[in-house]
């Protein structure tokens, strides 16, 4: 078989080849870069500028392997991989030929790649980018499946909206032209969440603060990036502060202050502290009050505990009023042991028109518990005293 191409070959040299013909092309038909073992395809071999009548051939890797413009393959596999080369021949007998062409049959489907082209870490809400890669990627639809539906999108590339919840997408190919070749699946579960919080720290002082504190603080973020951050005091935000850090300045700028952190190369993405409260001990009136009641109601306790415990004990005043003449008797007397009894005793003063007066003098004794107990006795024993006063 050999000694018969080479014959023929030299012959047709000897005939001679076309002189100045361009050379044939060949192309194939679908020309994606891979031909996959069951594919339908076409090659076809085409001198351009001639318009007479022409003859082809094929050759395989230098071995006949057909005639005619085109050569089809109905169901391709991997012994079709080789070089082919196509010659075409006039009636003249002259002849030219193509460079070889090479085809490469791959057995089994590329598998596709999801990945996630956008950053993995954006909250909920926002969009995200998703790839489906397949090896020599042309000649493929992407098909993308959300949940296991199917969506219209049929791009290399999708951007979806990050859900509050895990979401599944699913990717695969199916060959252009040829719907029964369909890859294997790839998938990829994305979600994403609620911010998290920025945090305001108090670097120094610690509370308590004073007035005249300037108290350091720091807006600190959960992720290492570059922020920029902002500030604020009683919701209102600070002119200026544009840092990570901040001097307050007391009581001057007492107040309730947050901090927020926005990702430079994601500005959507922001992180919101909670209120810290930076006030001195002198804005404190709300616990000086508390204190002022709580002594003034401590001592009312107390009036009312002396009161009572008087009260049991009996002690009590009593005037006592004698005849003209008689001395005036003031008496506290006691009810309970224990308790001290004194007298007040006035002497009778008797003015010119015969009305009697007390004396401006008065004389005050500690008497016995038992010399109050006979009325006789204590009458005499006050006038006894008020005459030695008299007479002194």
């Amino acid at each position: 078989m050999k000694l018969i191409q080479v014959i023929v070959l030299t012959c047709l040299t000897c005939q001679g080849n076309m002189a100045g013909a361009l050379k044939p092309v060949v192309t194939r038909q679908p020309n994606w870069p891979e031909v996959i073992s069951g594919e339908r395809i076409t090659l076809t071999c085409e001198l351009q500028g001639h318009t007479g009548l022409l003859v082809y051939e094929w050759y395989k890797d230098g071995d006949f392997f057909g005639d005619g413009r085109e050569l089809h393959f109905q169901t391709i596999d991997q012994r079709d991989s080789g070089a082919y080369k196509c010659i075409a021949r006039d009636k003249n007998e002259r002849w030219t030929e193509s460079d070889p062409y090479d085809i490469f049959v791959l057995e089994d489907l590329p598998k596709p790649k999801v990945t996630v082209v956008s950053q993995p870490s954006l909250p909920s809400g926002d969009t995200v980018t998703l790839r489906c890669d397949i090896a020599e990627g042309e000649g493929w639809d992407y098909m993308w499946e959300r949940q296991f539906k199917l969506l219209p999108d049929k791009s290399k590339t999708i951007t979806v909206s990050l859900p509050n919840v895990t979401v599944n997408y699913r990717c695969y190919g199916i060959r252009k032209g040829a719907a029964n070749f369909r890859t294997t699946v790839d998938k990829v579960d994305i979600s994403g969440g609620d911010l998290p919080k920025a945090k305001v720290t108090v670097l120094s002082p610690q509370p308590p603060f004073h007035s005249g504190d300037r108290v350091s603080l720091r807006c600190e973020v959960a992720q290492a990036d570059s922020w920029d951050y902002g500030w604020e005091k009683d919701g209102t935000p600070v002119d200026g502060q544009e840092n990570e850090h901040i001097l307050v300045t007391l009581p001057g700028e007492n107040g309730r202050y947050r901090c927020t952190g926005k990702k430079k190369s994601h500005p959507k993405l922001q992180f919101i502290s909670g209120y810290v409260d930076i006030v001195d001990n002198g804005r404190g009136q709300s616990h000086l009050a508390l204190g002022v009641c709580s002594g003034i109601l401590i001592l009312l306790v107390l009036g009312f505990v002396m009161c009572f415990i008087l009260k049991q004990k009996g002690c009590f005043s009593r005037p006592s009023k004698l005849g003209q003449g008689e001395t005036n008797i003031h008496q506290d007397h006691s009810q309970q042991d224990g308790c001290h009894t004194y007298e007040s005793i006035s002497p009778t003063h008797h003015s010119p028109a015969g009305e009697s007066t007390p004396a401006p003098k008065t004389v005050y004794t500690l008497l016995k518990p038992e010399q109050l107990t006979n009325p006789e006795a204590k009458k005499a024993n006050a006038i006894a005293l008020a005459q030695e006063e008299t007479a002194a």
